[in-house]
């Protein structure tokens, strides 16, 4: 498991038509009870794997489930719900965040968000994004092809309501089922869970509803989604979300029995992010029982290639007006010495941090590029 600590795709854009009902195994236009019978038969399926019977309905699962957790409450009075807190020193989760659409990655991020909550005692957040709007939008695009016959305003009106009933009624028992996996998963280990949905544009309302939620703590994703790209290594959605909110992210990257292996790697410049990163890294790393290493790099080379390419455009005259000679020879030794005991300080920063937590930290400094090196690095100890 590689953790990317920062601030997938969601539903895919090109669902249209009757992609929806397709979705969830029919083709054609189908009726609304259709779906419903067919969402029956996902929750039955459910209950032969957790053995909980699916007649009760997602809310008295929801109802179930909060029982469990409020008799685990009893046991643990320290248990939160609003905010991100500390218990002494360490970090703690109350409500974890996941993006879902069904994707590898998407499972993957929910594997990560359920040991998480299982580890802080937290609960589940589980949205997904559908896009009836779009499809609306698309479906008045198209009208002028139809044929003839549905071209009178009064039949062309009758087809954009059972346009819209199908497609905003199967999108939603769509988000319901992916919601309604995750909240089995959830039953299962005793876990509470919230499920949530938008209609929308996917990245823009996940955004959206992470900035207007107060009881969000961490924000659970897949690099990728539905819409993956061969050989893409973040999807657009996964980014979009990454640049915008303002709450911690984790980028899951690995799926299937891959999505919590590995350690953490946690990258120090000295700023106070990244000793911010390192926390929750020693708390994610007590929490899940993962070892935790610090790495620092510093790039000399960037000095070298600036006063290479100053050289050859100084004049013999400015040359000499500012010392060009001996301004190389200090910054080489500042450079060769003053970087690396810099960095070197961070880590050792980062190390005593740790020591106070009774964490013993590897710590490496590297030079060069740093998300080259990091990158490396990474890899070389996967």
């Amino acid at each position: 498991m590689h953790w990317a600590h920062s601030r997938r795709g969601i539903v895919s854009d090109d669902i249209v038509g009757d992609g929806a009902a397709r979705c969830l195994g029919f083709a054609g236009h189908r009726s609304p009870s259709m779906l419903s019978q067919r969402l029956e038969a996902i929750l039955r399926r459910c209950h032969a794997r957790t053995g909980v019977d699916p007649d009760a309905g997602p809310r008295s699962l929801s109802s179930v489930a909060r029982s469990r957790v409020a008799a685990r409450s009893v046991l643990d009075p320290s248990r939160g719900r609003s905010t991100l807190r500390l218990r002494g020193r360490e970090l703690m989760y109350s409500n974890i965040y996941v993006a879902l659409d069904n994707s590898e990655h998407s499972d993957a991020a929910s594997t990560v968000a359920l040991e998480l909550a299982t580890a802080f005692n937290a609960r589940v957040i589980g949205m997904h994004v559908y896009a009836a709007r779009m499809h609306d939008y698309r479906f008045k695009q198209m009208e002028y092809t139809l044929p003839e016959e549905y071209q009178d305003e009064a039949e062309l009106l009758r087809q954009r309501r059972i346009h819209d009933s199908l497609i905003t009624t199967g999108l939603e028992l769509i988000s319901d089922s992916y919601t309604d996996v995750l909240r089995f998963r959830c039953l299962e280990r005793g876990v509470e869970f919230t499920a949530r949905m938008r209609d929308g544009r996917n990245w823009e309302e996940l955004v959206a509803d992470v900035d207007e939620s107060e009881d969000v703590d961490v924000v659970v994703m897949g690099a990728l989604g539905t819409g993956a790209v061969k050989e893409s290594q973040l999807g657009s959605v996964t980014e979009r979300v990454a640049r915008r909110i303002r709450r911690d992210l984790l980028i899951i990257r690995t799926t299937g029995t891959e999505a919590m292996e590995g350690g953490i790697l946690v990258a120090i410049d000295g700023s106070p992010q990244s000793f911010a990163g390192l926390r929750t890294a020693l708390a994610l790393g007590r929490a899940l029982g993962k070892r935790v290493e610090a790495v620092a790099v510093y790039d000399p080379y960037l000095h070298y290639a600036v006063f290479n390419g100053i050289v050859d455009v100084l004049s013999e005259k400015a040359s000499k007006i500012f010392r060009f000679k001996e301004q190389e020879a200090l910054h080489e030794e500042i450079i060769d010495t003053g970087l690396a005991k810099i960095y070197e300080s961070h880590l050792r920063v980062a190390r005593a941090t740790a020591a106070e937590q009774g964490v013993d930290l590897p710590i490496t400094l590297l030079d060069g590029k740093a998300f080259e090196r990091v990158l490396r690095h990474a890899r070389e100890t996967k």
